[in-house]
């Protein structure tokens, strides 16, 4: 039997709604409530992450943590169930990526979106999303016991809250207190009374030119400090890489060969983003190859989960057919109104979703680690042939594929959590509606005034894979005779060294090989992003190699608190610059 089996009790979780747990309340009003409170955080945190840096946390264990922390800190207590629904809501409203890669892709491509539009977009594909992994419940989480470990961890975090809660306060207050810090230094290093400098440039030349014009220097980010300390020395070390690769060998040579016109980080990054996006998608579609098995599995466990008839365990058959049906005709309905992409090519992108949001779940479950990039892109390639020389139908159709992914992966993550903790499955959905709902009201006026206040494609929200997505669009639109001087070698030579260094990563060079969509990313951000970066996971390895049980205990909350603290005051100070308080 699977460890995770083990962990509950033998036959009482094969039904949807059977409980393991203590009793108590579930899908309280105290848990709703703090569930939306820390979705707005949430959001808004993710946003200023995602542009700033290329990807989203799910915060589904930082969630967790602070739902437990707030109702204790008003004297209230929560039952695990109650818990695990309020972070299930919170994380739910996480899952707008689109909204750092699809929708600032279509603004770097010049279509222009209405905001109610995108918002009944967003909801309705994160709705779709959350749908398609519903009939993988069973057979994923129950039959076979995938790991699904982000999800395993929540679990293990929210039962350690209960047995010990005093541990989880100190977490708590420690995020706090970091976040508090980080969000000072942020308003005193941005807004007014500017005390702190953003950024110190390193003083030297390149080719005749100071250092600072390509972007090589130390920013001074709390955000990209805790990134540091979460994704450790081997990811910071390949941002690092392709910070200099980008801006220290390749800006100097292109500008000396006036190949460009001149440094600078959005003149440098037009012409290096084509060895980064074909390094980064080769990577991403040579991993998946490799891991066939990955996908035939993910089949298999679709069509044995329909011969036993019970595709929707957690709703009825019924419920979930329906909704299923009117949530994805009403969204190729408003592909088709909103977006002018014909009504059919939006069901064939639902079809086709389906399948990828599968084969992600299931990498996701396996690895921790979901392809939602990957299935995007291999719907763009996909329509490039369908809809050739049509931008606007290639990023949408494939966002609803990304969108699908991204949902699917989130709630099969919590549904793991909840089956570990004796959750009702149908509750969780629930609160996954809610959270998704509440992230598609908040995500769009959030990224609008981001956007107004900082610039988007800028050095301080560079939006890298809003690059590689309307980078990828424009490729399948035009062709390569739109492309940059020499670009083609580059597409060539990351395609190679997409190969190379994924085959790497499968023996036993993986320790030392950089990750391919680590140096992909650190291409397309400032210099001074990956250089931060990877201070802070230096500072993070030698904290644990001094003090190895602080580390395992308060790097996680210190992190995120640092992470968070400058999230939101960035997003607030973005408000008032748009309100013209600042």
């Amino acid at each position: 039997m699977d460890a995770t089996r083990e962990s509950v009790s033998e036959g009482r979780l094969d039904e949807p709604g059977v409980s393991n747990s203590e009793g108590g309340p579930e899908f309280s009003a105290r848990a709703i409530l703090v569930g939306v409170l820390l979705s707005v955080l949430v959001v808004a945190g993710n946003m200023y992450l995602g542009l700033k840096i290329g990807f989203t946390e799910g915060y589904a264990i930082l969630s967790a943590i602070l739902c437990f922390a707030i109702v204790r800190a008003f004297g209230g207590r929560l039952t695990i169930l109650e818990n695990n629904i309020g972070q299930t809501l919170a994380s739910g409203a996480a899952t707008t990526g689109v909204m750092v890669s699809v929708i600032p892709a279509l603004v770097m491509l010049g279509v222009p979106l209405g905001t109610f539009d995108t918002m009944v977009w967003i909801f309705l594909v994160s709705i779709v999303g959350v749908l398609f992994a519903i009939p993988l419940r069973r057979q994923y989480v129950v039959m076979e016991g995938l790991a699904f470990p982000t999800g395993t961890a929540c679990a293990a975090t929210i039962r350690a809250m209960h047995a010990k809660g005093e541990g989880a306060l100190k977490q708590a207050r420690m995020l706090g207190i970091a976040g508090l810090l980080a969000g000072v230094f942020t308003w005193f290093r941005d807004a007014v009374p500017s005390i702190f400098p953003a950024i110190t440039m390193l003083p030297f030349q390149l080719a005749g030119i100071p250092a600072g014009r390509f972007t090589l220097g130390m920013n001074w980010s709390p955000m990209l400090f805790g990134i540091g300390f979460l994704v450790g020395p081997r990811i910071g070390a390949s941002l690092l890489i392709g910070g200099i690769v980008g801006s220290a060998v390749l800006g100097p040579l292109l500008v000396y060969a006036e190949i460009i016109e001149g440094p600078g980080h959005s003149t440098i990054t037009h012409w290096t983003m084509w060895f980064a996006i074909p390094l980064m998608v080769t990577a991403g579609f040579m991993a998946l190859l490799m891991n066939g098995r990955i996908v035939l599995r993910a089949f298999q466990s679709m069509k044995e989960a329909a011969g036993k008839g019970k595709m929707a365990g957690e709703l009825s058959f019924g419920v979930w057919f329906w909704a299923l049906l009117v949530t994805g005709l009403g969204t190729a309905a408003v592909m088709d109104l909103f977006f002018q992409v014909p009504f059919w090519m939006g069901v064939v992108a639902l079809i086709l979703s389906f399948l990828l949001a599968s084969i992600a779940v299931r990498a996701y479950g396996e690895t921790d680690i979901s392809p939602i990039g990957t299935m995007g892109h291999t719907t763009q390639i996909l329509f490039g042939g369908l809809a050739p020389g049509q931008i606007l139908t290639n990023v949408m159709t494939a966002g609803i594929t990304s969108g699908c992914a991204n949902s699917a992966v989130d709630v099969m993550q919590d549904l793991k959590a909840g089956f570990l903790l004796g959750s009702t499955p149908r509750k969780q959905i629930y609160a996954q509606f809610i959270g998704t709902l509440v992230g598609a009201i908040v995500a769009v006026p959030v990224f609008n005034a981001l956007v107004s206040a900082y610039g988007l494609g800028s050095e301080a929200l560079p939006a890298p894979a809003a690059v590689l997505w309307s980078g990828m669009a424009k490729l399948l639109s035009h062709g390569f005779e739109t492309l940059p001087p020499y670009a083609g070698y580059a597409i060539a030579a990351g395609m190679g060294l997409g190969v190379l260094l994924t085959l790497l990563e499968t023996g036993r060079w993986k320790k030392y090989t950089p990750s391919p969509m680590g140096i992909g990313i650190g291409i397309v951000v400032p210099a001074f992003f990956t250089i931060t970066i990877f201070a802070g996971s230096l500072v993070g390895r030698g904290l644990g190699r001094l003090f190895r049980n602080w580390k395992e205990e308060y790097a996680l909350p210190v992190a995120s608190g640092a992470i968070a603290g400058e999230a939101i005051v960035g997003v607030i100070i973005a408000a008032l610059t748009v309100l013209a308080i600042l």
